[in-house]
């Protein structure tokens, strides 16, 4: 019996709620999936240089204000959407981003 009642359950509420298997049979969704996880711990690594720019060597001239603060409210959105259905994946990657683009506005706002 795999899991015996908690099996059960989970079962339930993916039947219920229409949910597909985790992880999933094909082999090509569960690349899928490990691709996303993986997009959305590495991406904010791609931001680290444009946050040491600014908080290192206050070099702020190109940045725009409105474009990076537009990053941070789209990243407060989506960690919202991501506590409202529980998506951890979601949250830890877009909370990454949140930090990143909250250093970076706070750097411009702080050195202009």
């Amino acid at each position: 019996m795999r899991g015996g009642a908690i099996h059960h359950l989970h079962t339930r509420k993916r039947t219920y709620q229409k949910l597909q298997e985790y992880p999933h049979p094909s082999k090509w969704v569960r690349a899928l999936d490990f691709t996303v996880l993986f997009a959305g711990m590495v991406g904010p690594l791609f931001s680290l240089p444009q946050v040491l720019t600014v908080w290192r060597d206050h070099a702020i001239s190109g940045l725009s204000l409105t474009t990076w603060s537009s990053y941070l409210v789209i990243s407060i959105i989506s960690i919202t959407y991501a506590t409202v259905h529980k998506e951890k994946y979601l949250l830890v990657g877009d909370g990454l981003f949140l930090i990143v683009n909250f250093l970076v506005v706070l750097g411009i706002l702080l050195y202009s």
